[in-house]
Formats: structure tokens, sequence, C-alpha cells
């Protein structure tokens, strides 16, 4: 059965569509949030999930900031992170919450090798949140990062 898709946009942060009729999607273009109609329950609005990948190399010993999100888009993150330096590998889940003032984080999981062990840390730099790491020696560490967040409700 043939169907039509339409999609409604806004630039307007956190905007979200009080309801949708069947097929159509809303996007909102200033944090990314998609959002859609349950076919099945009437009026009722879903907004898909974020998720974002990145890749980051770091050569130094310095904090340095390597992922960043608008504290106004998201009240929490869950970080999945794999970190290589050479032949050593860190795995690990980091889960993140703010109140717009202060941030909390917990790694949850860790899988270490050897001797590397980088820090990670959180900080609010506002209007953004930022995580950084902080690396025990100079050689360069590929981190590769899931992000995953939960909608901002209002």
């Amino acid at each position: 059965m043939p169907l039509s898709v339409s999609l409604s946009r806004t630039t307007v942060l956190n905007r979200a569509p009080a309801s949708l009729p069947n097929g159509q999607l809303a996007l909102n273009n200033n944090n990314g949030r998609l959002f859609l109609n349950k076919s099945y329950e009437t009026n009722v609005v879903i907004e898909a999930v974020t998720c974002e990948t990145k890749i980051v190399t770091v050569s130094t010993t310095s904090k340095t900031t390597i992922d960043s999100f608008p504290l106004a888009a998201h009240k929490s993150a869950k970080y999945l992170l794999e970190c290589n330096q050479g032949s050593e590998i860190l795995l690990c889940e980091l889960l993140v919450v703010h109140n717009n003032t202060s941030v909390s984080a917990k790694q949850t999981a860790c899988y270490l090798t050897n001797t590397f062990n980088p820090i990670f840390g959180c900080e609010i730099s506002s209007p953004r949140l930022l995580l950084t790491i902080t690396n025990s020696n100079s050689v360069a560490t590929t981190i590769k990062m899931l992000r995953t967040t939960m909608p901002q409700f209002e």
C-alpha cells in the first residue's frame, strides 16, 4: 500500500509538534530532534532518540574537549567510548546528567589493558556541556564515541 510522507521543519530550539497526521515527520533543525506519530494511537507524537558518532584523535596531556552538546537540548547523555593508544585499549560507558549549573558523570563499565588510563571529565561552559579527556602521556589516542541523548521534556 503506497504511503505519502511529508516533512515539517523548524529552527526554534526545543519546539516540538503537539500532533502530527499519519505519514508526516517533523524535524527541529536547531537540535536535530525528529518526531513522528504512532499510527495506532491518536495524536501521540514520539521523538526519536538522538545518537551521534564521532572519531577524535588527541596527542597531548592537556585536558582536551572531545564532545559537547547544548544544555537546553538534553539533560542527560550516555557515551560509549573506545580509546586506542598503540596496542592499548580502553572501552567504557559514561553516564552524564546536568541541572544547567552542575554536572555529574559516572563511568559504569570499563575495560583497560596494561597502563593506559585516560581521565574523562564533564563540565558546563554555558550554553554547552563539554566532555573532556586528559591523557597520561602524549602518545596519539584515537577515541571512537557514540553519544545517545534523551529528549528534553518540558
